[in-house]
């Protein structure tokens, strides 16, 4: 479940280079490590070990997926109406 949530994560970060957004792949990239992965990574080790060192990392990555689908959705939704105003 961990790596489908990172592919996620990894494909969400190209679609948003796709659409001319690096800036925001790399928020994006720099909050999952430092905000997400690194302290529920480290608080489950500490809570109950090498299990809860692998949970922390599974809860990151979801909660990082679900913000990177939504502001990739964003970022089409805004994409589409910047294409229906110059038609």
């Amino acid at each position: 479940m961990g790596y489908g949530m990172q592919g996620i994560i990894i494909l969400s970060n190209s679609s948003l280079n796709a659409m001319h957004r690096p800036m925001t792949a790399l928020y994006l990239s720099i909050a999952r490590f430092f905000v997400f992965y690194v302290p529920c990574a480290y608080l489950g080790s500490r809570l109950y070990g090498v299990t809860g060192f692998f949970g922390g990392a599974v809860f990151a990555n979801t909660l990082v997926a679900m913000i990177s689908w939504a502001t990739v959705r964003r970022a089409l939704a805004a994409e589409e109406t910047s294409h229906a105003v110059k038609q």
